[in-house]
């Protein structure tokens, strides 16, 4: 019984399968986030940003979560500037879904004790 076989890196490593995952979208129609997990190829400077712009983006979707968790949640600016974010992300009409501007705005958002 065979239990390796060479040049299996493509299936076996994370970036390996990433990459032919990647590959796929030639050959079929459907999307590779229908069936795996976002990532990202942090080596290639494209997919940095989309990273950080993810991640952003994400950060902006916590906050009206923590928003809608908790009654009394004091940053009413960063809840607006969240939405203002995710009604674009949602309108999939801007290509900058998050601005450094926002960013800023959103980027120190913790809850203290007093806050809870």
């Amino acid at each position: 019984m065979i239990n390796h076989f060479t040049g299996n890196h493509h299936i076996t490593q994370k970036l390996g399968l990433y990459n032919t995952f990647q590959n796929l979208d030639l050959y079929s129609n459907i999307p590779l986030d229908v069936f795996y997990p976002k990532s990202y190829n942090l080596t290639r400077f494209k997919e940095i940003n989309e990273f950080r712009e993810d991640f952003r983006v994400t950060k902006a979707e916590s906050i009206l979560k923590k928003f809608i968790e908790k009654t009394n949640f004091v940053h009413i600016e960063k809840v607006i500037v969240a939405m203002h974010i995710n009604e674009k992300r949602l309108s999939r009409t801007a290509c900058k879904l998050i601005t450094e501007n926002e960013w800023t705005h959103i980027k120190n958002d913790k809850l203290t004790a007093a806050q809870r």
